[in-house]
């Protein structure tokens, strides 16, 4: 019998790859959740022809993202931001978006159309 860890993380990855579906993009769920070398990480995503592998976590309170929910809240002057980048002095740097953010996600979708239409 698999674990309640285990069946939370696969719930959530599909999850994810019908999200990325619905959206249009091509994703599916890895084998074994990254436990082979062949299939890294716990999607894939096919975008372009680049093939992106996505690590999927998931908290049940998301007192973890805490910093990253917050600074994505915060209004100033009415505003809500829609994107937060986030790079160390010397190490990488990340982009996060709130898929709930319709204004954030339909600028994203227009421009990977674009670049679709010009391959």
């Amino acid at each position: 019998m698999t674990s309640s860890n285990k069946r939370k993380g696969t719930y959530h990855e599909h999850w994810w790859v019908n999200i990325l579906n619905l959206w249009g993009w091509q994703a599916r769920r890895q084998p074994l959740s990254g436990q082979l070398a062949d299939f890294p990480g716990d999607v894939e995503i096919t975008v372009l022809n680049e093939r992106l592998i996505v690590e999927s976590k998931y908290q049940a309170n998301g007192k973890g993202w805490s910093f990253i929910h917050k600074i994505l809240h915060k209004k100033t002057q009415g505003y809500e931001r829609d994107v937060l980048v986030m790079k160390q002095r010397s190490g990488d740097a990340y982009l996060c978006v709130n898929i709930n953010n319709d204004k954030a996600l339909a600028i994203l979708r227009r421009k990977l159309n674009e670049s679709i239409d010009r391959l």
